[in-house]
């Protein structure tokens, strides 16, 4: 078993990871959504997201996701538009997790922020 921190993630591997039929909807308010973020940011310890591999003989299968489906959502939703995030975090917080996500994703990737 591997463990990673969410800031070590490129976005390849965050892509890995599927939901199977048996994962509930979304259904994290907003406000929920923006105190995540600001976790992310402070650095606060936030739980884990539980991945089967599809196939273990394949070091590149889908991951099916086990647990973690609201904060791995969150995580997706704030990489695709961090703007959406603005209001709730103070200037220095923005940039703080605005630097960590940017980290994530690989050079030339057409996702960059």
């Amino acid at each position: 078993m591997s463990s990673y921190r969410i800031d070590e993630l490129s976005v390849d591997q965050l892509d890995r990871i599927s939901l199977p039929k048996f994962q509930r909807g979304f259904v994290w308010t907003k406000k929920k959504q923006e105190d995540f973020v600001q976790t992310l940011h402070d650095g606060y310890p936030f739980g884990t997201l539980l991945v089967y591999p599809e196939n273990d003989n394949d070091k590149d299968a889908k991951l099916q996701l086990l647990d973690g489906q609201q904060r791995l959502s969150t995580i997706k939703k704030y990489r695709q538009d961090p703007l959406q995030f603005w209001k709730p975090l103070n200037r220095e917080s923005y940039t703080s997790v605005y630097q960590s996500v940017k980290k994530m994703l690989p050079e030339g990737d057409p996702m960059s922020i």
